[in-house]
Parts: structure tokens; C-alpha cells; sequence
């Protein structure tokens, strides 16, 4: 039986959103953002898959618009009947005792925002995101090389008070690979941010998305973040993050610095 586990991109996204929501400025801002991130799970395999990931991001915000090209350095261990689908552990044969380890870079996702103006002035905001994954990911990395995939995702944010809650429902039309013809799929996420007296802000968010193959699992996952602002251009955020399923990491623990271009 197949087991997938769909990339976390819906989630990573979110928490991103989350912390720098609202953020429409008229003037060009650059930003860029590194991280590391931990994570282990059986995946319905015998033996843990153990994966180091180093994601990296630059994006370009204009006028309420935001282009933005991301990537990572994923170094894995994992059964040796495991191959990798969007930097992700799939099994290719029955469950396996034997582990190989492998690295490299993975696929590079060019993501569009756009921030709608209606609601703003009611604390209501919206953005729209348009994305592409590309097979750009290292041989050494072992991930299955794929025909791209293609999202279109909704975001909604309500600013009431220290509160801000978001709901993000979206949908992903996954590219075909060897021997590998993944399902299209529904993908949403729900969370909440609070900010703290110290400007620091305290946040979850629970992500879903259907099962990638008949056989297969929807991925569940739930993150918890805490996330501080450096000094007005840097921030730190730091988050845990647990699964349901054996599509879902078991645990991963994992942060990201950002840095914005001052204002002019």
C-alpha cells in the first residue's frame, strides 16, 4: 500500500501570511527568508523517515502585489523503498528495514499574490495566490522528477483587536511523474495569531488536504508559532508542528528568519 505525504506548503504559507498580515504598501519592498526545520515520521512504514530541510525564499512587494520564488536543501534518511514526491517520502514497494540516506536541492515554487482592497476598511482582508512548482530539485535528493503543479489558493483575514484570524482555502492540479499519476486536490487551512504585550505574536494554524492516491491518506497537521520582531526589519519565528495521519510528520520542530527591506 502506498503511503504519500503531501509537501506542507499550505501551511508554511499561512504562517508567512499570518505574521506579516496586513502588509498592502505602495512602495517596493524586498524580503527574504531562511529557516531550518526538523521533522520525523513512520509514514505506515516499519522505520522513521528523519529529514533536515533548509528552506529558503526571496520575494519582491509592489503595490499590493508579491512575486515570490522559494527552494530548499533537504538531507533525509529514510527506508530504502522510499522515493520523494515535492521533497516528500512516498513507498514504491512494500515496507523495507534498510535506510539510505540522501540530499540535495528540491523544487523551486514561484508563488503571485495579489491583496484585494475590498474589506480593508472593516479589518477584512483578502489575497488571492496563483503558484507554480518546478522540477528543479538535484538527482542526490531523490525526489520523483514530475511535470509541474499548478495552485490557486484564497486567503481571509479578520484584524479584531490583538486577534487576527484566517481561514485559506485553495486547490492543487499535481503534475504526472514515472509511473505516478497523483490526484488532483482540495486544500484549506484555519488558524488564529494573538499579539502579545511585547509586540511578539502567538499563533496555530491546522491544515488539510485530501489524499493524493485511492490508496493513500489526507494529510492533517496542526503548527503552533511564536513569532518576534527583531528590530523593524528583522524577525524570528519559531514554530512545532504534529500529524494525524500517515500522510502527516509524527513531530517536527523548526524556525524561520526574515529580513524586509527598510522603507525608503
Amino acid at each position: 500500500m502506498n503511503r504519500i505525504r503531501p509537501a506542507r506548503t499550505a501551511a508554511v504559507s499561512a504562517l508567512s501570511l499570518l505574521i506579516l498580515a496586513p502588509t498592502v504598501s505602495a512602495e517596493p519592498r524586498l524580503k527574504a527568508t531562511l529557516g531550518y526545520e526538523y521533522s520525523q515520521g513512520s509514514y505506515g512504514q516499519t522505520t522513521d523517515t528523519h529529514q533536515h530541510n533548509l528552506p529558503f525564499s526571496l520575494s519582491w512587494q509592489n503595490a499590493g502585489w508579491n512575486l515570490q520564488a522559494s527552494s530548499s536543501w533537504l538531507s533525509t534518511r529514510s527506508p530504502s523503498n522510499l522515493t520523494f514526491i515535492d521533497g516528500d517520502p512516498s513507498s514504491i514497494s512494500s515496507t523495507s528495514t534498510q535506510t539510505d540516506t540522501s540530499e540535495g536541492f528540491g523544487d523551486t515554487t514561484v508563488r503571485v499574490r495579489k491583496e484585494l482592497a475590498w474589506g480593508a476598511d472593516k479589518g477584512i482582508f483578502l489575497d488571492i495566490n496563483a503558484a507554480v512548482r518546478l522540477a528543479t530539485a538535484s538527482s542526490s535528493a531523490n525526489i520523483l522528477h514530475r511535470d509541474p503543479d499548478y495552485s490557486l489558493q484564497l486567503d481571509s483575514f479578520i484584524s479584531r483587536g490583538r486577534w487576527m484570524p484566517m481561514v485559506s482555502l485553495g486547490y492543487k492540479w499535481m503534475g504526472d511523474g514515472d509511473n505516478y499519476a497523483p490526484r488532483n486536490v482540495w486544500l484549506a487551512s484555519v488558524g488564529a495569531q494573538y499579539q502579545l504585550d511585547n509586540r511578539c505574536s502567538l499563533g496555530g494554524i491546522a491544515d488539510y488536504r485530501q489524499r493524493l492516491t485511492a490508496t493513500g491518506e489526507p494529510l492533517q497537521e496542526v503548527m503552533g508559532y511564536l513569532a518576534c520582531p527583531l528590530n523593524s526589519d528583522w524577525t524570528l519565528t519559531s514554530y512545532l508542528l504534529t500529524g494525524f495521519s500517515d500522510s502527516s510528520v509524527d513531530q517536527g520542530i523548526g524556525f524561520q528568519l526574515s529580513w524586509r527591506q527598510p522603507r525608503l
